[in-house]
């Protein structure tokens, strides 16, 4: 305990010396470019960046620091997973070089190749600050406000979003005419090679889910009797639909996992188009966040009381749901030697493949709001995520998922010595990858910190009033 205190003083202390160095270099800046006092546009606007820059590093007081530990590693959790999947391309034309290079890493890094479960952390993290949000308005005023509701989600995302998708369109030279569909929103029904964006399939999963909720609180929920129990059966019915649309293409469950990742055959396209990426078959980690708002907010006495009086059974609990997460990430489907894929069974892949993502989702879930009721075995877990050394990761989180590929290509370039890359390399280690990941998180970080404080956080202050604070995504 002394030990993990020491440590946590240690990362203050490192991360107060960067927010100053920062500090420094804004005023060095200041200075160097001469702002002119007596134009008050200039002085304004420059003051408005320099607040968006320091508002990375200064967590409000009212907001709830353990969300942002689940954020900042699940957005880690995503770069380095395209990291190190990234190889399935750079080994073009050496497959049994990357067979072996899978094989001998180590069993505690099987979790790497299901990084993309951060996404789904990211699912449930939005149906906790969505739902909560929208109970306290209709609790307010007894009904929820659409228009400012959609337009408040609009400002979040949009700016962003829409310069990555014209810079993306300009460089990649695709027919214009597939930009309609990102900026509807629709872009997860169409073709995969018709995306102008692939991996931005989860920035419109969630703005579907956002004009869905409100009408789910107004005219679904609030109007259910038993509402924790319907919130279950939905999370049981995702699963369901996940099966069931295995079911109807049996070819995506009797593929092998580790030959869709070694791109074997256009079944790739298709697992992607009908299972990956669309709200029907990811709704489940949504569905979880909205439950652990509805109790922390309305059963928060029953929880604390039940824990209380049991501390045995919640430490317990704890563990298992620890256990989950960690056990439903470490599915070795990866390696094609592992002994899933050598004894591989069909029936056990589509019952894996049905409800592992909602079995990882389900021990995050008890996990939050475990750390939301700090008791017991739950006080470290609450300290680890409320950790100031998470809180700009999770402040930036959202540019970082946006721009984070360019870095991740850089970050290769610079530790392969290679500019070019030319999509191949002739070989990797494991000590080099995790060099890579860790200069793409730090560069996307770096990046991130800029265009948050010019493009996000000034789009973000349009809709606040008095307070000066930042809405949570």
């Amino acid at each position: 305990m002394a030990k993990l205190e020491w440590s946590q003083k240690l990362f203050n202390f490192a991360l107060v010396k960067v927010y100053l160095f920062c500090e420094l270099l804004i005023e060095r800046v200041n200075t160097n470019i001469k702002v002119e006092l007596n134009n008050p546009m200039k002085n304004i606007l420059f003051q408005e960046i320099k607040s968006n820059f320091k508002s990375v590093f200064v967590r409000p007081e009212w907001q709830t620091p353990q969300l942002d530990g689940f954020r900042a590693i699940s957005i880690m959790l995503v770069i380095v997973f395209h990291c190190f999947y990234a190889l399935f391309s750079l080994f073009k034309n050496r497959e049994e070089q990357l067979i072996d290079f899978i094989d001998e890493i180590p069993f505690v890094f099987n979790w790497i190749w299901q990084g993309d479960k951060g996404v789904d952390i990211f699912f449930l993290l939005s149906g906790f600050l969505i739902s909560s949000k929208l109970f306290d308005e209709y609790d307010q005023w007894n009904t929820i406000r659409k228009g400012r509701f959609y337009f408040q989600r609009f400002l979040r995302i949009m700016p962003t979003y829409f310069i990555l998708l014209v810079v993306t369109l300009i460089i990649s030279k695709k027919d214009p005419i597939y930009i309609l569909a990102h900026l509807l929103f629709i872009d997860n029904f169409l073709p995969l090679d018709k995306m102008i964006l692939q991996y931005t399939w989860t920035i419109t999963v969630e703005m579907q889910f956002y004009l869905i909720m409100p009408f789910f609180i107004l005219y679904a929920f609030n109007r259910i009797k038993h509402k924790i129990t319907f919130l279950i059966g939905l999370f049981l019915v995702s699963s369901l639909i996940r099966m069931l649309v295995f079911l109807s293409e049996p070819v995506l469950y009797q593929t092998r996992l580790c030959d869709l990742a070694l791109y074997k055959g256009p079944i790739v396209a298709r697992f992607a188009e009908a299972i990956y990426g669309n709200l029907y078959t990811r709704f489940g980690p949504f569905i979880l966040g909205i439950l652990a708002a509805y109790l922390r907010k309305y059963h928060h006495k029953k929880i604390t009381d039940l824990i209380k009086k049991n501390p045995m059974g919640f430490n317990l609990a704890l563990l298992v749901s620890i256990s989950i997460i960690i056990l439903s990430a470490s599915v070795p489907y990866h390696n094609i030697n592992s002994q899933y894929n050598i004894d591989f069974n069909e029936n056990l892949n589509l019952i894996y493949l049905s409800i592992n993502r909602n079995v990882f989702s389900g021990g995050v879930a008890f996990l939050l709001l475990a750390s939301l009721f700090p008791i017991g075995l739950s006080k470290p877990c609450a300290r680890f995520f409320s950790s100031a050394l998470l809180y700009p990761v999770a402040r930036v989180s959202y540019s970082m998922y946006l721009f984070q590929f360019p870095f991740i290509f850089l970050a290769t370039a610079i530790v392969q010595k290679d500019v070019k890359l030319l999509g191949l390399i002739e070989s990797i280690t494991l000590g080099k990858m995790w060099l890579i990941s860790c200069l793409s998180i730090g560069l996307t970080f770096l990046f991130s910190v800029i265009t948050y404080s010019i493009i996000e956080a000034p789009f973000i202050n349009l809709y606040k009033k008095k307070k000066k604070v930042v809405l949570n995504r």
